[in-house]
């Protein structure tokens, strides 16, 4: 029997809101850059916001919780190091399985680009990356609650920035005119 916190519904909660908030709003603001004029940006974020909180948040929220009692009940013997991979890679499969996120495809086809399969597998890679992170970084808390979650090394930072910054230059908005 692995031994959890007895915050328990507070783990999952913040799992739920952070699956809200990096797979709905962040994956949003990114699609919106690439497709929408400055001007009917804001218009656009906030109705593909909303679209994304209402029909694909569920769902999201449903896989998240899913992988963190995944991690949470196999990882009890694993090392931070095992906890995070084990969460970037279910978070990366997860991402996919989230079938109404497939609407991002139909909105980047309209555009006329040659890449955008590409792109939208690339939002899915990165975006279920950073959901499974964030998913095994409450997972370690859920079972070590006396630990502090240990700080990154100045490597996993950078990979980090990296990462989120060729997904922007991929993102970056067609020519606005």
């Amino acid at each position: 029997m692995v031994k959890t916190s007895s915050l328990g519904c507070f783990h999952s909660a913040k799992v739920a809101m952070g699956s809200v908030l990096i797979g709905g709003i962040l994956s949003s603001a990114l699609v919106n850059l690439r497709t929408t004029l400055p001007q009917d940006f804001l218009r656009s974020f906030i109705s593909m916001s909303l679209f994304s909180t209402l029909f694909c948040a569920p769902g999201s929220i449903l896989l998240s919780l899913w992988l963190h009692s995944s991690l949470v009940s196999r990882g009890a013997d694993w090392t931070v190091r095992q906890m995070m991979k084990a969460g970037i890679t279910g978070g990366i499969k997860i991402a996919f399985l989230n079938i109404p996120a497939y609407f991002v495809i139909s909105l980047m086809a309209e555009l006329d680009d040659r890449f955008f399969i590409a792109r939208a597998i690339l939002l899915f890679a990165v975006i279920g990356a950073a959901c499974g992170f964030w998913v095994a970084m409450q997972a370690w808390r859920a079972l070590h609650p006396a630990d502090n979650f240990p700080r990154f090394s100045f490597g996993t930072l950078m990979w980090m920035a990296v990462l989120f910054g060729f997904v922007l230059l991929v993102f970056q908005p067609r020519k606005w005119s």
